[in-house]
């Protein structure tokens, strides 16, 4: 009986800490999660490109944003956005720099624009506070793309 009771309790003592578990997940989950580049970093925000991405050029792509929406940029491809929807931009391939806008899209897509047209930028996926901005993947719709490494 005794042994009963013990094996009882145990469970009923382990079935508790797993739900505090699920519900403490779920809490970080539902209330912390960030959003944009600053909800984790202070302006200006500077990424640069990983060469291993991005083995044909003989330029370090950068981006910097700045906090009143403005972006400037180096070695960054331009393009228009795909046309079936997805986060990503046709490309010729040239390397523009200069100065545009950034926007934060409802996709969760990091966007720059200038005259050139469009570049795209994604987050790297969290793992339960949302999108990670240390690392962003520029997705092209040839399903290449360049990784960027912020620079602290």
């Amino acid at each position: 009986m005794r042994l009963k009771t013990g094996l009882l309790f145990g469970a009923v003592v382990l079935a508790a800490a797993a739900l505090l578990v699920v519900i403490g997940v779920a809490i970080i989950t539902m209330f912390g999660i960030r959003t944009g580049p600053s909800s984790q970093y202070e302006y200006p925000i500077v990424w640069v490109s990983v060469p291993e991405t991005d083995p044909e050029s003989t330029v370090a792509s950068v981006l910097r944003l700045e906090d009143d929406g403005t972006a400037s940029y180096k070695g960054i491809q331009f393009g228009d956005p795909g046309p079936d929807g997805r986060a990503c931009i046709d490309s010729d391939g040239e390397r523009y720099s200069g100065n545009g806008s950034w926007e934060l899209g409802e996709d969760g897509a990091l966007r720059i624009h200038d005259d050139a047209g469009t570049a795209v930028f994604l987050p790297d996926h969290g793992r339960f506070t949302g999108p990670d901005w240390s690392e962003l993947r520029q997705p092209f719709c040839d399903d290449t793309y360049v990784d960027f490494s912020l620079v602290i």
